[in-house]
């Protein structure tokens, strides 16, 4: 269990138990409730780091460990229970509809979303998320329809839900048939976005 040094800080014990796993390296992460910055270190904070602009907000208790031949595994430190959550890769040209995007799914999933047409294949590459969030009109040059065909090339078990208002006769029909494995229209209520999602997620099980 967390041991408080008695400077607000909370250490991590050597030992964790959890089928009596050792961790080889262990990094936790976490978020402020108020400001939402992210932070990386080997110890539980209480209080948001950030200094400029002040802020006074309390930070979450996710801490995310890596275990040696177990990667992504998410201890929550009030439950005691170790759960995995899944990287989600959102593939949106609009910096606005991005930011909502990746708001409401950052408490789910681990969210990686690039911001330029370039990254986002050398993003799904390196970072190997666990399903993506795919628009099909996107940045100058880039369309949704050519990233599904690469992506499915590159990975073909990696789910992909395609979430576009692009209104084109036969574009849900035909993207279906390359592979998506849903269609969501933009304009619909987030829920339905995230049950896409989550049984997009089963697949993987």
């Amino acid at each position: 269990m967390p041991e408080n040094d008695g400077l607000g800080k909370v250490k991590m014990s050597e030992r964790i138990r959890v089928g009596e796993i050792r961790p080889a390296a262990r990094i936790i992460i976490q978020e402020c409730r108020k400001c939402r910055i992210q932070t990386e270190s080997d110890h539980l904070l209480v209080a948001c780091p950030r200094r400029k602009p002040f802020c006074d907000g309390r930070m979450t208790g996710e801490l995310d460990f890596s275990f040696a031949g177990m990667e992504n595994k998410f201890l929550n430190k009030n439950q005691g229970k170790i759960k995995i959550m899944k990287r989600l890769m959102i593939v949106e040209d609009l910096k606005q509809i991005r930011d909502i995007l990746c708001n409401k799914f950052s408490r789910n999933y681990k969210v990686i979303a690039p911001e330029q047409g370039s990254e986002v294949m050398k993003f799904f590459k390196e970072k190997r998320p666990d399903l993506v969030l795919l628009d099909y009109d996107l940045w100058p040059g880039f369309r949704g329809d050519e990233f599904l065909k690469l992506m499915k090339e590159e990975a073909p078990e990696i789910p992909i839900v395609i979430h576009t208002g692009w209104n084109e006769q036969g574009l849900k029909e035909r993207l279906l048939a390359e592979g998506a494995d849903a269609f969501i229209e933009k304009g619909c209520r987030i829920e339905k976005v995230m049950r896409a999602l989550a049984e997009a997620c089963q697949k993987l099980k």
